[in-house]
């Protein structure tokens, strides 16, 4: 796929290109796919400018299948979501027509929530599903291409958003496993360990510190969400004892678990 730099260029000739913002990248693969990368904490900006860059389907001739990947969110804006799904339920008519297929992969925790209410918000007609990861919103269209267009697609947001989008991948992929260690992380984020150790460090956090963060967030989660004693909670997110958790959770957060479940 070819880059475009103007909004306006790729609304008018998207096939076959792809245009990026701050916080996202937008491409279109084929005549009947298309779809969207978000990273980040994308501003009402953002959200203006994806508004106008969506407009790209205008330009295909038929039905089409969506990719929507929000698993590198981190964190999901109260101003930017409604202004995405004021545009979207403006649309709903012309997309319950058009689109076939959209698949959403959303990302953990509660910014997940949010990203799998928004198509409960407005209720589409159309088929949709949501995944964890894009291998498997690209398996669920079921398409022979979807393999070659996922990787290319992730290549291009790769490098657009460099080491924000390792990092936000990275917690992302703790956030749904807080117990692996380095070398099955960056096997899972397809890079090598030495690669992302480095790109971390630039980031100005490391894989120690990723993972004591990702720990004490699910911890947070099923505390609240469960009455699971503290030595269970502890073994969950890769830790052996509830004294353990204790001490991670009172020097990330300065309060003891005990103390948030009451």
């Amino acid at each position: 796929m070819r880059r475009i730099h103007r909004i306006d260029d790729f609304v008018r000739a998207p096939v076959g290109a792809f245009v990026v913002g701050a916080s996202w990248l937008a491409w279109c693969a084929g005549p009947d796919l298309g779809g969207t990368v978000v990273w980040g904490r994308p501003s009402e900006r953002d959200a203006d400018e994806l508004s106008r860059v969506w407009e790209y389907d205008r330009a295909l001739p038929g039905r089409f299948d969506v990719v929507s990947d929000l698993s590198r969110l981190a964190a999901v804006e109260p101003r930017s979501f409604e202004r995405l799904v004021s545009y979207v339920a403006g649309r709903r008519d012309e997309y319950d027509r058009r689109v076939r297929r959209h698949a959403l992969v959303r990302p953990a925790g509660l910014e997940g929530a949010a990203v799998a209410g928004f198509n409960l918000l407005i209720a589409p007609r159309f088929e949709w599903a949501a995944h964890a990861t894009a291998a498997e919103a690209f398996a669920w269209l079921g398409r022979g291409d979807g393999e070659r267009v996922r990787v290319a697609v992730e290549a291009r947001a790769t490098e657009a958003a460099g080491a924000d989008l390792t990092v936000s991948s990275l917690r992302a992929l703790l956030a749904r496993t807080p117990q692996l260690e380095a070398a099955a992380a960056a096997a899972a984020l397809r890079l090598p360990l030495r690669t992302l150790q480095r790109t971390l460090a630039a980031a100005g956090t490391s894989f120690r510190d990723e993972v004591a963060r990702a720990r004490v967030d699910v911890a947070r989660q099923l505390i609240a969400a469960t009455d699971d004693k503290l030595d269970a909670i502890a073994r969950r997110v890769g830790l052996a004892s509830a004294t353990q958790l204790a001490r991670l959770f009172q020097r990330l957060t300065g309060r003891p678990p005990s103390a948030f479940r009451k």
